[in-house]
Protein backbone atom coordinates (compact mmCIF):
# COMPACT_ATOMS: atom_id res chain seq x y z
CA UNK A 1 0.00 0.00 0.00
CA UNK A 2 1.29 3.43 -0.93
CA UNK A 3 1.09 5.94 1.90
CA UNK A 4 1.51 9.61 1.12
CA UNK A 5 2.59 12.06 3.77
CA UNK A 6 2.06 15.76 3.85
CA UNK A 7 5.20 17.68 2.90
CA UNK A 8 6.82 19.65 5.66
CA UNK A 9 8.91 21.82 3.36
CA UNK A 10 7.58 25.04 4.87
CA UNK A 11 8.33 23.88 8.40
CA UNK A 12 11.93 22.70 8.09
CA UNK A 13 15.31 24.37 8.34
CA UNK A 14 16.37 24.24 4.63
CA UNK A 15 14.27 27.30 3.90
CA UNK A 16 16.63 29.32 6.09
CA UNK A 17 19.13 29.26 3.23
CA UNK A 18 16.59 31.23 1.16
CA UNK A 19 14.13 33.16 3.32
CA UNK A 20 15.37 36.62 4.18
CA UNK A 21 18.05 36.62 1.46
CA UNK A 22 18.61 38.47 -1.78
CA UNK A 23 20.28 36.53 -4.56
CA UNK A 24 21.47 37.44 -8.03
CA UNK A 25 21.12 34.67 -10.60
CA UNK A 26 23.23 35.11 -13.74
CA UNK A 27 22.18 32.71 -16.49
CA UNK A 28 25.17 31.69 -18.58
CA UNK A 29 23.74 28.99 -20.84
CA UNK A 30 20.40 28.06 -22.36
CA UNK A 31 17.60 30.04 -23.92
CA UNK A 32 17.93 32.87 -21.39
CA UNK A 33 21.73 33.17 -21.32
CA UNK A 34 23.03 36.63 -20.46
CA UNK A 35 19.94 37.24 -18.31
CA UNK A 36 20.54 38.50 -14.77
CA UNK A 37 17.75 38.44 -12.17
CA UNK A 38 17.65 39.62 -8.57
CA UNK A 39 15.46 37.57 -6.24
CA UNK A 40 14.34 38.60 -2.76
CA UNK A 41 13.16 35.53 -0.84
CA UNK A 42 10.84 36.95 1.82
CA UNK A 43 10.15 35.55 5.29
CA UNK A 44 6.47 34.97 4.40
CA UNK A 45 7.51 32.60 1.55
CA UNK A 46 6.77 35.19 -1.13
CA UNK A 47 9.36 36.16 -3.72
CA UNK A 48 10.11 39.49 -5.37
CA UNK A 49 12.10 39.49 -8.59
CA UNK A 50 13.60 41.96 -11.03
CA UNK A 51 15.38 41.40 -14.34
CA UNK A 52 18.50 43.60 -14.19
CA UNK A 53 20.08 42.57 -17.53
CA UNK A 54 19.02 40.76 -20.66
CA UNK A 55 16.14 40.87 -23.15
CA UNK A 56 13.52 41.39 -20.43
CA UNK A 57 15.48 44.00 -18.49
CA UNK A 58 13.29 46.12 -16.26
CA UNK A 59 10.57 43.53 -15.72
CA UNK A 60 9.55 43.02 -12.09
CA UNK A 61 7.19 40.66 -10.37
CA UNK A 62 6.03 38.99 -7.21
CA UNK A 63 5.38 35.34 -6.57
CA UNK A 64 3.03 34.56 -3.71
CA UNK A 65 4.91 31.43 -2.68
CA UNK A 66 8.13 29.60 -3.40
CA UNK A 67 8.94 26.05 -2.31
CA UNK A 68 12.28 24.57 -1.32
CA UNK A 69 13.46 21.01 -0.75
CA UNK A 70 16.95 20.09 0.42
CA UNK A 71 18.62 17.53 -1.87
CA UNK A 72 21.83 17.19 0.16
CA UNK A 73 23.95 19.58 2.22
CA UNK A 74 24.29 22.90 0.35
CA UNK A 75 22.11 21.67 -2.58
CA UNK A 76 18.43 22.63 -2.84
CA UNK A 77 15.59 22.26 -5.30
CA UNK A 78 13.46 25.40 -5.57
CA UNK A 79 10.34 26.10 -7.60
CA UNK A 80 8.11 29.13 -8.05
CA UNK A 81 5.67 30.67 -10.50
CA UNK A 82 7.50 33.69 -11.88
CA UNK A 83 4.45 34.89 -13.80
CA UNK A 84 1.04 33.34 -14.48
CA UNK A 85 1.79 30.32 -16.64
CA UNK A 86 5.59 30.49 -16.18
CA UNK A 87 7.39 28.33 -13.63
CA UNK A 88 11.05 28.29 -12.64
CA UNK A 89 12.45 25.07 -11.19
CA UNK A 90 16.14 24.99 -10.29
CA UNK A 91 18.74 23.03 -8.39
CA UNK A 92 20.84 25.54 -6.45
CA UNK A 93 24.29 24.52 -5.18
CA UNK A 94 25.44 27.02 -2.58
CA UNK A 95 28.86 25.36 -2.19
CA UNK A 96 29.80 25.87 -5.84
CA UNK A 97 27.64 28.97 -6.44
CA UNK A 98 25.92 27.33 -9.41
CA UNK A 99 22.37 26.59 -10.49
CA UNK A 100 20.70 24.56 -13.19
CA UNK A 101 17.06 24.20 -14.03
CA UNK A 102 14.13 24.79 -16.33
CA UNK A 103 12.00 27.79 -17.22
CA UNK A 104 8.60 26.45 -18.23
CA UNK A 105 5.89 28.36 -20.08
CA UNK A 106 2.74 26.79 -21.53
CA UNK A 107 3.85 23.48 -23.06
CA UNK A 108 7.55 24.32 -23.34
CA UNK A 109 10.40 23.86 -20.84
CA UNK A 110 13.77 25.44 -21.56
CA UNK A 111 16.90 24.42 -19.64
CA UNK A 112 19.29 26.96 -18.15
CA UNK A 113 22.50 27.02 -16.13
CA UNK A 114 24.19 29.82 -14.31
CA UNK A 115 25.74 31.17 -11.17
CA UNK A 116 24.42 32.84 -8.05
CA UNK A 117 25.65 35.31 -5.51
CA UNK A 118 24.16 36.73 -2.34
CA UNK A 119 23.50 40.48 -2.41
Amino acid sequence: MLVLRRSHVAETAPDDRFRGTMQRWTLTDGARRATVCDYEFCADWSLLWRVVAGPRQGQVGRCRRFQVQQVRPDVYLITFAATPGATITAVVDFASGTLTGFASEADESRPFTGSLQFL
